[in-house]
């Protein structure tokens, strides 16, 4: 005679196991929801070209497709700087909750009058363009050259373009150190952070991250211009070489931050071949353990730079 087999348990089990699947998935489904729903802060990120040959360069479009021709360029370091800037965002906007770069602005290659100028901007802010936007950095507004001192695009069109954009996430612009103190003065009417070229604080340092935050009622907070932080260099970029490394000796976690003079620029030492290896972070320049310095920067045996953070963090 053969007994019956009582199976139940068994479905019972089965169907449990399904629903306790089905709940987790549905509870991380949630959760990530949740996180993603979390409002970001959009913000405008103000940035020097990279680094360029000096003095005059062949002659080349302005831009693709310019009648106009430029005699400048950017060397073989400024070509890499420009493409770490999608890693370098990126990584900074996640620790910061900044909303994701949507629109890229450049100054225009071609100056109001018509000649070439200098179209090292425009191609610094490319690599970071075509990867948010699918297309080259915008150079006109309203049908008028972006130019770096706004002669055209004026001031006031320029705010009301970029609080237009906030709707669509954050905003980078790629600038001349020539025109970067006009730029900042644009975005926030009376703010004089970013140093004059060539006066009293010298030159904007090519490795500095402006970073104006919008306050959500059509208006910007400025970057922090008070100590430690002088001359608005509270964040700025940091790769992982630096000129007291042996050539081409890239670090796998510690990214160096160099101060305006002389280490702003990543220095052609580094050898053209070692490129590769480069990458980059946005970094607190902050070196006091403080309440108002979180994240404090390692020091190192260099006074050429502020010291180093670290990508990922370190558990200390």
């Amino acid at each position: 005679m053969r007994v019956p087999v009582n199976t139940e348990p068994i479905v019972t089990r089965k169907y449990t196991l399904v629903y306790s699947l089905l709940f987790f998935c549905a509870s991380l489904l949630s959760f990530v929801s949740s996180a993603r729903a979390q409002p970001c802060t959009p913000v405008v990120y103000a940035f020097r070209h990279a680094e360029d040959v000096s003095g005059t360069a062949p002659q080349s479009d302005c831009f693709p497709g310019s009648a106009v021709k430029c005699s400048t360029a950017l060397k073989p370091t400024g070509k890499e700087h420009a493409n770490l800037y999608v890693e370098m965002i990126t990584s900074f906007e996640h620790l910061k909750n900044y909303c994701p770069v949507a629109t890229v602005y450049s100054v225009n290659p071609v100056l109001p009058n018509g000649s070439g100028g200098t179209n090292n901007p425009f191609y610094t802010g490319r690599p970071l363009a075509n990867t948010v936007m699918n297309a080259d950095p915008i150079i006109t507004i309203d049908g008028n050259k972006l130019d770096e001192f706004l002669t055209q695009v004026t001031p006031q069109n320029l705010r009301t373009e970029l609080v237009d954009q906030m709707t669509l996430g954050s905003v980078a612009v790629f600038w001349t150190s020539d025109g970067l103190h006009d730029l900042g003065n644009a975005i926030v009417e009376g703010f004089t952070g970013i140093p004059v070229k060539n006066k009293d604080a010298g030159v904007p340092p090519r490795n500095a991250v402006y970073v104006f935050e919008y306050d959500g009622h059509g208006a910007f907070t400025p970057p922090t211009n008070v100590a430690p932080y002088l001359d608005s260099t509270q964040y700025v970029q940091c790769f992982n070489w630096a000129t007291f490394r042996a050539v081409g000796d890239v670090s796998s976690t510690k990214y160096y931050c160099g101060k305006p003079k002389p280490a702003g620029s990543i220095s052609d030492s580094i050898g053209d071949v070692n490129l590769y290896k480069l990458h980059g972070r946005i970094c607190d320049t902050c070196t006091s353990f403080s309440d108002t310095c979180p994240s404090p920067l390692k020091t190192v045996e260099s006074t050429d730079y502020y010291g180093y953070c670290e990508s990922p963090p370190s558990s200390q």
